[in-house]
């Protein structure tokens, strides 16, 4: 597990970089758009790249995630067949059960989706002021 740790650490690190670059970018759109000026559509794309590579970043990382707990799961099903006495996969029914008594509404909800949303905001809203700009130039 200590590898989906470290991938849950990188997930993190690469959102926390790329929100910090993408309020960097929609910063400089406001103080265009608070001096009465249009910002430049390059911010629009810039934005709209930024959160593509969270996107894919996020959708990679979410790959080596369940490859990884995929491998732990084969580990832990060869120990209790090994060592039955340690009950392994009866303890792990118990923390199951617990868990989705406990937290019955987060269940359906998949984390990596979570990871997703701002990289796919940073991305509209990319497009929201290419489109913007775009308009203005032309119209």
């Amino acid at each position: 597990m200590t590898h989906v740790r470290h991938v849950e650490t990188q997930r993190s690190t690469i959102t926390s970089v790329l929100l910090t670059l993408a309020s960097a970018v929609l910063a400089l759109a406001a103080v265009q758009w608070k001096n009465d000026e249009r910002p430049h559509w390059s911010l629009g794309i810039l934005l709209m790249l930024v959160g593509f590579v969270g996107l894919a970043s996020v959708a990679k990382l979410y790959e080596l995630y369940v490859e990884h707990k995929e491998r732990a799961r084969t580990f832990r099903k060869a120990l209790a067949a090994k060592l039955p006495d340690a009950r392994i996969e009866e303890l792990k029914a118990e923390a199951d059960e617990r868990w989705k008594r406990d937290a019955p509404w987060l269940r359906p909800v998949p984390v990596h989706a979570l990871w997703l949303g701002p990289h796919l905001f940073i991305m509209i809203l990319g497009a929201v002021i290419l489109v913007t700009t775009l308009r203005a130039v032309t119209g």
